[in-house]
């Protein structure tokens, strides 16, 4: 409507002015004509105009349209694709729960927006309550083969003939089923979806491969990972090597078997408080750019922190070493904590380097029997540095962590 009257307005007026200029014309009725048409061309051509913006109005509108309507159905199918895959976690059968979990790598994979989502949500399965299963020990394993092996034998010879050898099909066919037959075989099962689980968030979370055309690296927008929340999980046979986390929380975990972590890196505040590792734990070559924290954890297996790097505060107040551990060339950039820490094995501490010009860098409560000795790292590190040593090694040479004023002095004497 406002449209239209601005054409008409605009045409009564160019007319007008048409009009009266023509009156000045060597042929005013002639001149007159020619002033309508004028006019009415005008007005054809704002008509045009205004009828071509309707239309390209006409058809954005359409395509915003379509566009959330499409967005609309993208999201809806996305939400019927998680609840379903959330609702096979929830079954009885160990097949059932891994079809959910490869359901929702593949949602993951095609919706990165939703990543950190299904990252939740696995950390959530693993968070379940949880008892790994004793596995048998192969010696035992061997004997019951050869035990049988025996028994079977035996029996043959005793009853003079071959016998045919029955085969028990009910404990296949009843895995084929995704039935357990007993408790035991139910924490088997288990145990195999919570493996699938770790794998699944390790691969997501570990860079591609240079050989890989499409990515399936989950690193989120600055590629510095997604964040992982296994608090009080029960993890077994952890493999996190060279994969890149932005915020971990561990806190209160239990790690059965080997727990290795070796060239991962943690971009964001990493909580091991109170985490108890009962086997063979790495961090070699680690690199932690937040706050690594370490309070009341208790490695019960061998310990290896060789070539890890703290880029901000370490943390190790009452941790317990009940096995042997090693810090070699490990690196902490800003500040120590070890109150209260206790090594019931052998520590080794080689090479291992402490930036000292930052504001209590070290623990007031440092280890017996090592002290800081000022030196250059000689690797283009920025600041002042200290050597840690051994007082036993050669007291004659160690010379404590001093000030720069303190060396002076000494120097001057």
């Amino acid at each position: 409507m406002l449209a239209a009257i601005t054409i008409a307005i605009a045409v009564v007026a160019a007319g007008w002015w048409l009009l009266g200029l023509a009156t000045h014309a060597q042929d005013p009725a002639k001149a007159r004509i020619d002033a309508v048409r004028a006019a009415m061309t005008l007005g054809a051509g704002l008509v045009g105009m205004v009828v071509l913006w309707l239309t390209g109005r006409k058809q954005w509108l359409a395509e915003r349209t379509q566009r959330h309507n499409e967005t609309d159905a993208t999201e809806k199918r996305v939400t019927e694709l998680y609840t379903a895959a959330a609702q096979q976690l929830a079954s009885d059968k160990a097949p059932v729960r891994l079809a959910g979990l490869y359901a929702l790598e593949r949602l993951g994979q095609t919706n990165p927006i939703h990543r950190q989502t299904i990252v939740n949500l696995l950390c959530a399965y693993l968070r379940m309550p949880y008892t790994p299963p004793e596995p048998k020990a192969e010696s035992e394993a061997s004997s019951e083969s050869v035990t049988s092996a025996e028994h079977l034998a035996g029996q043959s010879q005793q009853d003079g003939a071959a016998q045919p050898l029955l085969l028990d099909l009910a404990p296949t066919l009843a895995e084929a089923a995704g039935l357990s037959l007993d408790a035991a075989d139910q924490q088997q099962q288990e145990h195999q979806v919570r493996l699938t689980a770790q794998r699944l968030l390790a691969h997501h979370l570990r860079p591609d491969g240079h050989d890989q055309s499409i990515s399936e690296y989950w690193g989120g927008q600055d590629g510095t990972g997604l964040d992982l929340d296994l608090s009080g999980a029960v993890l077994y046979d952890w493999d996190l090597e060279h994969c890149r986390v932005r915020r971990a929380d561990f806190t209160n975990a239990h790690f059965h078997f080997i727990a290795a972590f070796g060239g991962a890196q943690f971009h964001g505040i990493t909580s091991f408080d109170g985490v108890q590792f009962y086997d063979i734990t790495s961090f070699g070559d680690v690199h932690f750019y937040g706050d690594a924290i370490f309070g009341g954890a208790q490695f019960h297996g061998d310990a290896r922190f060789g070539g890890v790097q703290f880029h901000e505060m370490a943390i190790f107040d009452d941790v317990h070493f009940y096995g042997d551990v090693g810090f070699a060339k490990a690196q902490f950039h800003v500040i120590i904590g070890l109150f209260g820490v206790q090594f019931h094995g052998d520590a080794v501490f080689d090479e291992v380097w402490i930036r000292l010009d930052i504001e209590n860098a070290l623990d007031p409560f440092w280890l017996p029997g090592w002290t800081v000795r000022v030196a250059d790292p000689g690797d283009g590190q920025t600041g002042r540095w200290g050597l840690l040593v051994s007082e036993e090694d050669d007291p004659a040479n160690v010379e404590a962590a001093a000030s720069p004023s303190d060396e002076e002095e000494r120097a001057n004497e």
